[in-house]
């Protein structure tokens, strides 16, 4: 059902339609499509509202929802673009660079593809009151993703001043360095965030464990190496 202005039987001007699928659009018409190009946030010039309670809000061309504009999911989660960014929506999908706002409180700005996290991007995440702390919580990561999960190259630094940076592989860490704010420091392989293969671990004062790890844990048989360069090589409990 079509509310609005017509020209010559067709949709033209502003107009609501409400779709048999329970969609809603509510905008500018021009020869009978949905098309309305302007400054968004100051003129809102088209609205649509899909059955599932998403929400599109900005501009469209020849019946799709192209340029500038903002998106939210039926999650609550909000996609839009930065003022001065090169981003912008390509048939209802965020493409360049924007700015997401999830509904847990988490922000990510960087680039997007087909409307997912695709190359560099910075994730603010946030600390959820009653969680288990895991590497997702209370901090910061900076570097590569796809499909709007970490891969590639990154850095993350958590709250209480512990650093990783390295390879990250279906946003898990792969190999690299990790500095803890209790002074520890790893680096090697890993493998469902567990110290997993080879590495080298700096426990304290210079000390230096290396072996192959297995889940977290070292096998009995290591290499230690001492401050005064001295080495160890044997078991170790």
């Amino acid at each position: 059902m079509y509310v609005g202005k017509v020209r010559n039987f067709f949709r033209e001007g502003r107009g609501t339609h409400v779709y048999a699928s329970g969609d809603k659009y509510e905008g500018e018409w021009r020869d009978n499509k949905r098309h309305g190009r302007g400054c968004f946030g100051v003129i809102c010039v088209g609205k649509l509202t899909m059955k599932d309670g998403s929400v599109f809000e900005g501009e469209f061309e020849n019946d799709e929802a192209n340029g500038d504009g903002r998106y939210t999911d039926k999650w609550s989660n909000t996609y839009s673009i930065p003022d001065k960014s090169t981003g912008s929506f390509k048939k209802g999908e965020l493409f360049g660079q924007g700015k997401a706002v999830l509904k847990c409180g988490d922000e990510y700005r960087g680039t997007f593809k087909c409307g997912k996290f695709n190359g560099k991007g910075i994730m603010s995440y946030r600390l959820l009151s009653g969680y288990k702390q895991t590497d997702k919580e209370s901090g910061i990561y900076d570097g590569e993703w796809a499909n709007s999960i970490r891969s590639g190259v990154g850095k993350m630094k958590w709250s209480d001043s512990s650093v990783f940076e390295g390879e990250w592989r279906d946003d898990a860490r792969v190999r690299g360095k990790l500095k803890t704010s209790v002074g520890f420091i790893y680096e090697g392989y890993w493998k469902r965030g567990l110290f997993d293969g080879k590495g080298k671990l700096l426990v304290r004062n210079g000390l230096v464990v290396v072996c192959v790890f297995e889940e977290g844990k070292a096998p009995h048989k290591v290499k230690v190496k001492y401050k005064d360069d001295s080495v160890y090589y044997g078991s170790v409990r």
